[in-house]
């Protein structure tokens, strides 16, 4: 046996080259690494939430429709208020005319030609009508619940709103953190394809690593279309064209915070709910409506006054010129009671208020039951949101402890994959999360009824109080 035989053989050590790779490869997988912002991938102008309010609270279609139907209801209203003032009736005539009769046989014709004019002028006034009362109540009561249904739309249209600021935000981290991931695995593939190249490393470890870059890669476009469709939705709920992208301006999660018991989100909804408030106008004003209808059954006492004023002008032939005045003026006593049409009214306006106070209290159980529900959906976020960052802390320390073993060469490319994949999928997790549980509290304030829709700043505060 020769010398060289029996010598024990010792490995080869790397070249320098390759442990320069190797590190590299470890600060790939490190965090820290400096990537573009999500704002880059999306060229759109960003906007703040309290502008976001602002806008939703009044350039929406659909806010617009409820102040015009409010503006309609005013002017019914007004047109209801009319009937205070006495109507004001004015006629008048003018003519020429010629005659020629032959009054006896043995005179001649009178042949006679004049101008006549004459003026008739009408003033009645119910002054005693009870309906009239009634009827005016009735449309006070059918305005206010227009109000309110326009301050229900606001409330729609900015909670509409805020949801889908969150959800953008939310979408521009998902993008952020793709981002972060491809800058990673593509510095992994480079690194491992060299150190395969140099026979250090198994070429399936270089497979793994490329199918890890091309997922991250298309992951990413994913997220960008993601943030896309999200501004756009956003661009919509300010009333403004979907394809002009209106992107959040960076704004922190955790800063949402609202803890309110289900009991009291139950009161603060009856009390404060814009639904709740229209329909008890709606139902005032059914009832306004049915004692208009009880009242018509009764006499309606008035005045009416008339005036009428000629002038006869006689140019030829017989007769006398000159001017008449004359006037009148009678109260009088109308009763349509006999009609069946009025009498049968009655029932139908009943039928009505006992229908909206119906709706009311459904409507009641209703709202109060969602602001409760909403109430236990934040505990449950709030739990959710919790154990994501739990989660999040020990995937981090899983990492940590892989990228350790991986320089030390107890751990292999794949486990090292694996445990960078759990922290992403953990850190996806918390994003949605914190979402989840700023989308819960925008939700709850709504159930309450504390969106305020000309003040985005009490808004806020209300987003981020504490009961």
């Amino acid at each position: 046996m020769t010398r060289a035989a029996s010598e024990p053989r010792h490995k080869a050590r790397p070249p320098r080259a390759a442990i320069v790779t190797i590190v590299a490869i470890v600060a790939a997988t490190l965090p820290g690494v400096r990537v573009a912002r999500a704002d880059d991938s999306v060229d759109a102008p960003t906007i703040s939430l309290e502008s976001v309010l602002r806008r939703a609270a009044s350039d929406p279609p659909t806010v617009k429709l409820a102040v015009a139907t409010l503006a309609r209801y005013e002017a019914e209203r007004r047109y209801a208020q009319g009937k205070y003032v006495p109507v004001l009736t004015a006629l008048g005539t003018a003519g020429a005319s010629y005659d020629n009769r032959l009054v006896l046989p043995q005179l001649p014709r009178i042949d006679s030609t004049s101008l006549t004019a004459q003026g008739t002028v009408t003033l009645d006034f119910a002054a005693l009508d009870l309906s009239r009362e009634y009827t005016i109540d009735a449309a006070h009561a059918a305005e206010r619940a227009a109000g309110f249904g326009a301050d229900a739309a606001r409330r729609d249209a900015m909670l509409a709103a805020a949801e889908l600021y969150l959800r953008a935000s939310a979408a521009r981290a998902l993008v952020a953190d793709a981002e972060l991931n491809v800058v990673r695995r593509s510095n992994q593939l480079t690194a491992i394809s060299d150190l395969t190249r140099a026979g250090i490393r198994p070429p399936v470890d270089a497979q793994r690593a490329e199918i890890e870059a091309v997922s991250a890669r298309f992951v990413l476009e994913g997220r960008q279309e993601d943030l896309r469709a999200a501004c756009a939705a956003l661009s919509a709920a300010m009333g403004q064209s979907p394809a002009r992208l209106l992107c959040p301006e960076p704004i922190t999660m955790d800063r949402f915070h609202v803890s309110v018991s289900p009991t009291r989100a139950r009161e603060l909804a009856a009390h404060h709910r814009p639904e709740l408030r229209r329909l008890s106008s709606v139902a005032e004003a059914r009832r306004e409506e049915h004692s208009a209808a009880i009242a018509a059954r009764l006499p309606v006492l008035g005045v009416s006054a008339s005036g009428t004023a000629s002038y006869l002008d006689v140019k030829t032939g017989v007769g006398i010129s000159g001017s008449q005045f004359g006037g009148t003026a009678v109260g009088y006593l109308r009763w349509t009671g006999l009609d069946p049409a009025v009498w049968f009214r009655g029932g139908v306006t009943d039928a009505a208020a006992a229908e909206a106070q119906q709706q009311l209290a459904a409507s009641t159980q209703a709202i109060t039951a969602e602001a409760v529900q909403a109430a236990y959906a934040l505990e449950r976020a709030r739990i959710d949101l919790e154990r994501a960052a739990a989660v999040l802390d020990i995937a981090r320390a899983t990492s940590e402890s892989q990228n350790g073993r991986y320089r030390s060469g107890v751990a292999s490319l794949l486990e090292l994959l694996d445990a960078e994949s759990i922290e992403q999928d953990a850190r996806q997790r918390r994003i949605e999360a914190e979402r989840d549980h700023a989308i819960a509290v925008t939700r709850l304030v709504a159930a309450c009824g504390l969106l305020h829709q000309g003040d985005p700043r009490a808004t806020l505060r209300e987003l981020t109080r504490s009961e």
